[in-house]
């Protein structure tokens, strides 16, 4: 059966969205492959640091491992002013985040950080002023100098409690930031000094020792008020009695 022609051009334009569709597929299938990071060997001539990346890609989930080696760091600057860059993925295989890693990626929304990253290098998060979302986990022992300056989208971050060093102005001109550090009396201090907000009402251990506190004082008060309180009504009594 011979076919018509606007079911020829029906045909022709069905053939080329699917070809569209499949190519489009195609690029973000392969967007976020080995071959766009550049890397460069570590002193053990084994394990490597991403270096940089060649795209302009919108989302990020840095490998584990590249050309068969396993990626432990990110190096200075190897991802700064990625101003298309929102949505950041580091495995666990990294341990060091450098200097500078992420500076000035400013549309950058969320970062997840996996269980096995140690530091944060100073500057590393620096001015990413749409940063909403930090996922920190567990294993970081050293959040370095201004490591979030200017974060002033990032609402709350939970510091855990491995981390014992905490750089200068790490957090400073944060302004919607609230740090939960219940599990870091040492960040508290911090957190105090530099008069950032802090939040402790996820702490089981801190919450039962506010109310134990806060049931003293009340029963205290409650005490008070029993015993003095009939004193003090007599004493006026004798008063009036004695006008």
């Amino acid at each position: 059966m011979e076919l018509t022609t606007p079911r020829k051009i029906y045909l022709l334009l069905s053939v080329l969205a699917v070809v569209a569709i499949f190519f489009l597929l195609s690029f973000k299938l392969y967007d976020n492959i080995d071959d766009d990071y550049s890397y460069e060997l570590n002193s053990d001539g084994e394990t490597v640091a991403v270096t940089g990346h060649s795209g302009e890609n919108s989302k990020l989930d840095i490998p584990s491992e590249i050309d068969g080696h396993k990626v432990t760091a990110i190096s200075k600057s190897a991802f700064a002013n990625k101003r298309n860059l929102k949505k950041l993925s580091i495995p666990g295989s990294v341990e060091v985040i450098g200097e500078y890693a992420f500076d000035n990626c400013t549309s950058l929304q969320t970062v997840t950080l996996a269980e096995g990253v140690k530091v944060i290098g100073h500057d590393a998060f620096y001015g990413c002023r749409s940063m909403s979302r930090f996922d920190m986990p567990e294993t970081v022992e050293e959040i370095g100098d201004f490591a979030f300056y200017s974060c002033i989208s990032l609402k709350k971050l939970k510091i855990p409690a491995a981390c014992t060093v905490i750089g200068t102005d790490a957090f400073a001109a944060c302004e919607s930031l609230m740090l939960d550090c219940s599990e870091n009396p040492a960040a508290a201090e911090i957190a105090e000094i530099y008069t950032i907000p802090t939040d402790f009402k996820d702490t089981g251990d801190y919450l039962a020792v506010k109310i134990v506190v806060m049931t003293v004082i009340l029963g205290a008060i409650a005490a008070a008020a029993i015993i003095v309180l009939p004193k003090f009504i007599k004493r006026k009594q004798k008063t009036k009695t004695k006008n």
